[in-house]
């Protein structure tokens, strides 16, 4: 147990393992997969992986991950008299936090209208010491954010700015592992990040996959005398890991960070 933890620690943090493997080539392994996804959205997938190995695998690591998220048919309106009585100011701030932190971390923040955000970690291990010790190891993330026939009209008052701010000083700073982090003030964004990882010990085949969709589409704005801020100042520094931060003050933004990793490491491991 103590080995796994170790082997999952190294990983995260960044740490290069090598595997070694001398083998003569006369198997066949064939994959066929298949994903079919029905909630307004479809998605298709056929993959097919021919590979000849001398051996028969014994153990395996497989971690999947599937994501929809969809804003349709919203409706953002101001006072027809905007200016006078229209005076909304919405601000997101991230300040001096997420610091420091070991292992996995997310956030999300939103004060706009009609946000989907999302943070998404799976994670497969398949461990094992000892003589005759193969498998495979396969990753697979999949996504779709759809923002469809949204409409925002905002006449907001000029010389008062910024309205909408989103704001990130001094913060996600020296962290080690994975951190997720997501900003909006804006109106109908999907915002999110997804981590897929799998791991095997001596693994032949090491299989990743990462599908990604999105969609802006029949959208309209009417904005007049908006202002509108995005900042990161002396922030994202000094980490060790995996880091992913989507920020936005604006509409109807589609924003994503997907990983999808697949690694074979030897069975024993030597500790520095």
């Amino acid at each position: 147990m103590k080995k796994i933890l170790a082997l999952t620690a190294i990983f995260l943090l960044g740490a290069v393992g090598y595997a070694f493997a001398d083998l003569d080539v006369t198997g066949t392994v064939e994959k066929t997969k298949s994903v079919t996804v029905n909630e307004k959205v479809k998605i298709n997938k056929g993959v097919r992986v021919n590979v000849d190995i001398a051996v028969e695998g014994n153990q395996g690591a497989e971690a999947s991950s599937l994501l929809n998220q969809s804003a349709t048919k919203n409706t953002v309106s101001r006072h027809k008299d905007a200016g006078t009585y229209d005076m909304i100011y919405r601000t997101a701030t991230v300040s001096s936090s997420i610091n420091a932190n070991t292992g996995i971390v997310n956030v999300n923040q939103e004060v706009g209208n009609s946000i989907n955000q999302a943070n998404l970690i799976s994670a497969a291990i398949s461990w094992s010491e000892g003589e005759g010790v193969v498998g495979f190891a396969n990753s697979q993330a999949s996504m779709e954010q759809v923002n469809r026939r949204n409409s925002v009209m905002a006449h907001e008052q000029s010389g008062g700015g910024p309205q909408k701010q989103s704001l990130i000083s001094n913060s996600i700073l020296e962290n080690r592992g994975i951190v997720n982090v997501n900003q909006s003030v804006g109106n109908m964004n999907n915002q999110a990040n997804q981590i897929v990882l799998a791991v095997a010990s001596e693994a032949l085949v090491a299989l990743s996959e990462a599908d990604l969709g999105q969609s802006s589409t029949g959208n309209t704005v009417n904005e007049v005398g908006t202002v509108r801020l995005d900042s990161i100042t002396n922030s994202i520094n000094g980490n060790v890991g995996v880091v992913n931060v989507n920020q936005s003050s604006g509409n109807m933004n589609n924003q994503s960070n997907i990983i999808s990793i697949s690694a074979s490491v030897p069975s024993v491991i030597e500790m520095m």
